[in-house]
C-alpha cells in the first residue's frame, strides 16, 4: 500500500469497457493504493443498482482486490 487513495468511479471503470479508461484504472489499482471501506460499499451499490451484477460476483471482485 502507499499513499494513494482511489475513488469509487476508479474501481467501476476497472470492470468498464472504455479500454483506456480501464486500463490507466487497473494501473492505478496495482499500485496497491488505500481504499476506504465507504468506497467498497458505494462500489457495491453501484454494482448492485446499476449493473445488476450478482452479489456473488460482487463480493469476488471486492475479496480479490478488484480485477
Amino acid at each position: 500500500m502507499n499513499d494513494s487513495f482511489l475513488d469509487t468511479n476508479i474501481i467501476i471503470y476497472s470492470l468498464g469497457q472504455d479500454i483506456e479508461k480501464r486500463t490507466k484504472s487497473i494501473e492505478l489499482i496495482s499500485c496497491r493504493p488505500f481504499i476506504s471501506a465507504q468506497v467498497l460499499n458505494e462500489t457495491a451499490n453501484t454494482l448492485i443498482r446499476k449493473f445488476s451484477m450478482p452479489i456473488n460476483d460482487i463480493k469476488a471482485i471486492i475479496t480479490n482486490g478488484g480485477v
